[in-house]
């Protein structure tokens, strides 16, 4: 059922705003969280350091779409997928494609570029905020100790590190679509968060090739009501 935002803005489902930015939650301070703004094209993009914007080359400028490889190794590629989704029509797919020594970071932000505050989440210091993230998995073959993880960078208002913020337990097995949430509480001078898709297939026998699929990313001041439910 579509809900009406003070604003006027109308959000169809807890999902679409008629300025056709989508949010995972009225509150949400990630940027395309849920991944609904997608290319036109969905080519998996295999360049590091580049923007995600559905071609394999991906682009040096920055794009709508909000999301950074960086980087990508060893024929790790990703890409906005719209076979599998845990709500609306896009998620985002790490794909290692059968490399068993493949990593990326997929990051609203590259310390490689100049800084992109605008798709960086805004936050206060001193404030507890809630995460969430959907995530889906196939495990391909081999192991690790690591695997795939959610990470939020704190930074201050000039884009320096300014310490680890929250992060999820490292998944290393199949499993269908998983709910993580947590929560933290920005330090002292951290201005920014910065979200960022961790894959690695180091610790234990270091081979693990897995599938990773994340949806419906979202990061609230604590308390901030879900209009999704």
């Amino acid at each position: 059922m579509a809900r009406t935002l003070a604003s006027g803005r109308t959000l169809a489902s807890g999902r679409t705003l008629a300025s056709g930015r989508t949010l995972a939650t009225a509150n949400n301070l990630v940027y395309n969280g849920d991944f609904e703004i997608a290319p036109a094209f969905t080519a998996a993009s295999s360049t590091t350091f580049r923007w995600i914007n559905g071609l394999a080359a991906g682009s040096t400028v920055l794009q709508r779409y909000g999301w950074f490889a960086n980087p990508l190794t060893n024929g790790m590629t990703v890409y906005f997928d719209n076979a599998q989704s845990h709500s609306g029509t896009y998620s985002l797919h790490i794909a290692p494609n059968g490399n068993s020594t493949a990593s990326c970071q997929i990051v609203t932000y590259s310390s490689a570029t100049t800084p992109q505050v605008g798709y960086l989440p805004r936050v206060a210091a001193s404030t507890q905020y809630t995460y969430s993230v959907w995530v889906k998995t196939t495990v391909n073959s081999g192991s690790a100790s690591s695997g795939f993880a959610l990470q939020f960078l704190e930074r201050t208002i000039a884009g320096a590190g300014n310490g680890g913020g929250g992060t999820t337990t490292s998944i290393q097995a199949t499993q269908g679509w998983t709910q993580y949430t947590g929560t933290f509480t920005a330090q002292a001078g951290t201005a920014f968060i910065t979200p960022k898709l961790i894959y690695l297939n180091t610790g234990g026998t270091a081979n693990l090739n897995m599938d990773v699929w994340v949806d419906d990313l979202s990061l609230v001041p604590s308390g901030s009501r879900n209009l999704t439910g």
